[in-house]
């Protein structure tokens, strides 16, 4: 499928391990890679497969929010973000999912199914934890696809210039503006490799403190220090 009226913006560091997988999957759609000073092969990739480049700082939420702002100045039309991760690899076709749900839903945002790749035990417990934050919390989080009309985005001022939960944010902004997320019936892989490594409860249970941390108020500042001294 083409002419979708939407653009694709990918934050990017350093992620070339991942990056042709995802672009291959974007076939006739215009993409915006914003990226935050990769010195990897991150960049040639995005320019092989005619993706604009936006050059920044790194930080995802400045990174998400520059790569929105060049998208909607082009002349191309787009009435759509779609806002996905460089690991994150979608449905062969969420194109036709993304049609449907713009052509039922015009003014609702919405995200896909989390999935990902690792033992039947790792992804067992992880959907289970990941469809609790959406039930209890309705909180899709940025590596699961954000679709976002134009009009709602800018509604809302878009993404703020946040190092950690620029995701959460936002969702949460929306929802208070037009209710929860519609939830696409297809599923993402998401790399789950950083759960290997650290152990899935160990990560699991510290990015649950953290968020918890966020919405009784604790400093985004504060929550990035504890993030990188695995507090």
């Amino acid at each position: 499928m083409s002419g979708l009226p939407l653009t694709v913006v990918i934050p990017t560091l350093n992620a070339g391990a991942h990056l042709s997988e995802t672009l291959s999957q974007m076939s006739d759609l215009r993409v915006v890679v914003s990226d935050g000073g990769s010195s990897d092969a991150t960049l040639d990739i995005a320019l092989d497969t005619g993706a604009v480049i936006a050059l920044g700082t790194p930080g995802r939420g400045q990174q998400l929010a520059r790569g929105a702002k060049l998208a909607m100045a082009s002349k191309t039309e787009t009435r759509w973000l779609f806002f996905v991760h460089a690991d994150t690899q979608l449905p062969a076709d969420w194109q036709e999912m993304a049609a449907e749900h713009m052509a039922r839903f015009p003014t609702h945002a919405a995200h896909f199914r989390f999935g990902g790749e690792g033992s039947f035990a790792m992804l067992s417990v992880m959907r289970f934890l990941v469809r609790l934050r959406e039930v209890f919390w309705s909180l899709p989080y940025g590596d699961q696809g954000l679709l976002i009309p134009v009009s709602l985005y800018n509604k809302l001022g878009g993404y703020h210039d946040m190092i950690l939960f620029e995701d959460v944010d936002l969702v949460t902004r929306i929802r208070r503006e037009s209710g929860r997320m519609k939830r696409l019936r297809g599923a993402v892989r998401t790399d789950l490799s950083a759960y290997r490594r650290e152990g899935l409860f160990k990560r699991g249970w510290r990015n649950l403190r953290l968020l918890s941390a966020y919405r009784h108020g604790v400093p985004v500042e504060e929550l990035a220090r504890r993030y990188r001294t695995k507090l």
